[in-house]
């Protein structure tokens, strides 16, 4: 963590360790309150952090798709089938998605930037996804897949019944990354009434950026009371965290630390010139943020499912020490 200027790193982070010998040690780190947050409570919102006018060049570009039959095929489907699990039968089919369309691309460069100075860990890109949710509409509540280890998600606007934003929740009572079990996660949490819930109900207005541990935090949406919401999820994964393959504790299946870099990609850089991407997770294993992920080369695509069948199968340890582990023993 290095990126937000030294005078805003205001909070200071502690951990008490053993070090091998038996004794304790405290380890310290100083950040500003946005990360800090972003690392206690699981998720951190900040309010009118989209300026209008890139929401207003992103659903532009959208709803021109949306009046396009061919484009609209091409670019988003029609979701027919469960997108998460267990999601009421009603729900099904009452949304349409894509992934990485041009203003999610847009979208997932221009927030990694801007987050720079703001959120004091360094991001890189895995992938977008754009989705417009209708009446009826519903998100059963899960944990995400590692090219999700920080995700934001943004509404670009909505109509809704009560006028107000479709609500998302937040579960950060534990951290649900280890739990292979989708159906204790629901009873525990979005199947619990809500005045009896413990988790966090957020409103995201147009412009709000909700940024959450996407493999650690459950969350959900019940069913969508409105016209429609629009919507687009941005994701990125820690460069600096155990997950990044130069790591010194990452020992992904199939990896030569030594010449992964170069093993298996070349990415571009805009202008010309060529970027060594520094971890399989970089654009979710695609060649760029331009390239879609059934274009991947064959050696990248083995490359990526190697780090998947370790990450979720837990041969280096469980998931938990690897995405969004920040202990401050992290880099010992």
């Amino acid at each position: 963590m290095k990126h937000v200027p030294f005078e805003e790193r205001t909070v200071e982070l502690q951990k008490t360790i053993k070090t091998p010998s038996g004794k304790k040690k405290v380890l310290s780190l100083k950040t500003n309150q946005v990360t800090a947050d972003f690392i206690n409570n699981r998720y951190v919102v900040l309010r009118d952090f989209i300026p209008k006018e890139i929401i207003t060049f992103a659903l532009d570009s959208w709803k021109t798709v949306e009046h396009n039959p061919e484009l609209l095929d091409a670019i988003l489907y029609k979701e027919l089938h469960d997108i998460t699990n267990n999601s009421p039968k009603d729900s099904i089919g009452k949304s349409r998605g894509g992934y990485c369309t041009p203003w999610g691309v847009a979208l997932n460069r221009f927030l990694k930037d801007k987050l720079r100075g703001v959120f004091d860990i360094e991001l890189g890109e895995t992938y977008s996804f754009t989705r417009k949710y209708e009446r009826g509409a519903y998100l059963s509540a899960h944990r995400d897949r590692p090219a999700c280890e920080i995700s934001t998600t943004l509404c670009l606007g909505y109509k809704t019944d009560d006028g107000k934003p479709w609500r998302i929740w937040v579960d950060n009572s534990i951290n649900w990354v280890d739990n292979d079990d989708i159906d204790l996660l629901q009873r525990e949490t979005q199947k619990i009434p809500n005045r009896l819930r413990k988790s966090v109900p957020i409103d995201l207005e147009v412009g709000d950026v909700l940024i959450y541990q996407g493999p650690n935090a459950a969350h959900w949406r019940d069913h969508l009371i409105g016209d429609y919401s629009y919507h687009v999820f941005c994701h990125f994964y820690n460069r600096e965290g155990r997950m990044a393959l130069d790591h010194p504790k990452s020992r992904w299946k199939g990896f030569d630390k030594n010449t992964h870099k170069v093993k298996f990609r070349d990415g571009f850089i805009p202008g010309g010139g060529r970027y060594e991407p520094p971890c399989v997770l970089e654009y979710d294993a695609r060649e760029s943020r331009y390239h879609m992920e059934e274009h991947r080369p064959q050696e990248l695509q083995d490359a990526y499912d190697n780090f998947r069948e370790s990450y979720e199968t837990g041969e280096f340890g469980p998931r938990s020490v690897f995405s969004n582990f920040y202990d401050m023993e992290n880099d010992k």
